[in-house]
């Protein structure tokens, strides 16, 4: 069953409720290609072949998948410009910096 506990997942539009392999979970619809361009003409070979899996990543946030999605940034000096904040990561999770010396 789904868990409410630790976070009111029915409280943000984001989550919807849904059966997944028979248990009762919250699901995210996260898209790798602008829902734009998946939901209405889909993407020709060419670009396919120049985006592999995507060029970004949106958040289905209520029912309709192109009026209802956002768009995270994808650089970190785009994320100023959007209600987007660095969140309260712990070691291995989140931001990680390949220069960082042992």
């Amino acid at each position: 069953m789904a868990r409410r506990d630790f976070y009111k997942f029915d409280s943000v539009k984001m989550f919807n409720r849904d059966e997944v392999a028979g248990v009762d979970a919250y699901i995210l619809t996260a898209y790798f290609v602008d829902p734009r361009t998946i939901c209405q003409s889909g993407r020709d070979p060419a670009r396919l072949k120049l985006d592999g899996t995507g060029n970004g990543l949106w958040l289905q946030n209520g029912s309709d998948p192109i009026l209802d999605s956002v768009e995270v940034p994808f650089h970190e000096n785009e994320v100023n410009q959007t209600k987007w904040v660095k969140g309260s990561c712990f070691p291995s999770m989140g931001m990680y910096n390949i220069l960082r010396k042992k």
